[in-house]
């Protein structure tokens, strides 16, 4: 069962150069999806090969199987770009007053993406407001995007990928269903992304 809405902090992409403080975006996005590094329990890689440019993700859990909660890192760039879009996830119940930064309403969370990425970019990353989330978002984006949105579930459906699931990502031990559905709605919001970026530099 995925956590309600409340307890499914994640920040707002922070863009940062892959090849910036030593490189250490490159090294994850180069990195086999099939040996975690270290501080990391296990890689999720997916492609959309379909979309042009194709667009990359990669999900870096950072928290034990059986912890409490679920954290993660997410890359997302596109096939040759150096420019990569980083999001901390978390199913830590927040803290403190919803204006606060994520550092501050996620506060066992910062520790352990700045351990993995490097205290640079988690900066970039949790000193952001927790990105408000809302349990019908699904539904209005679907009625915003008309015809577009289902150009972009057939990328999804025949892009390829590459995972490496040592165990469930989201710790859950709830099956396939539930990693389904996260992914589904990672990959939709990363898609949005792209397609913005897109527009900006056309």
């Amino acid at each position: 069962m995925i956590p309600p809405a409340a307890n499914r902090g994640w920040t707002p992409w922070a863009y940062v150069d892959r090849h910036d403080h030593d490189g250490v975006l490159d090294g994850f996005l180069n990195h086999s999806p099939h040996q975690p590094p270290n501080r990391c329990t296990a890689v999720m890689a997916v492609r959309w090969d379909d979309d042009d440019p194709p667009i990359e993700l990669r999900q870096l859990l950072l928290t034990p199987l059986d912890s409490p909660f679920v954290a993660s890192i997410f890359l997302s760039t596109l096939a040759d770009a150096d420019i990569v879009l980083v999001s901390a996830r978390a199913t830590e119940p927040p803290v403190g007053d919803a204006s606060a930064a994520f550092k501050d309403r996620l506060p066992s969370v910062v520790p352990l993406v700045g351990g993995l990425v490097g205290q640079p970019i988690a900066d970039m990353v949790v000193n952001q407001q927790e990105e408000v989330i809302d349990e019908d978002e699904g539904a209005d984006d679907d009625d915003d995007d008309g015809g577009e949105e289902d150009d972009d579930d057939s990328a999804d459906d025949d892009g390829d990928s590459d995972e490496d699931m040592d165990g469930d990502v989201d710790g859950e031990g709830e099956g396939d269903g539930q990693q389904q559905q996260q992914e589904d709605e990672e990959g939709e919001g990363v898609e949005r992304e792209a397609k913005r970026r897109r527009l900006e530099d056309s």
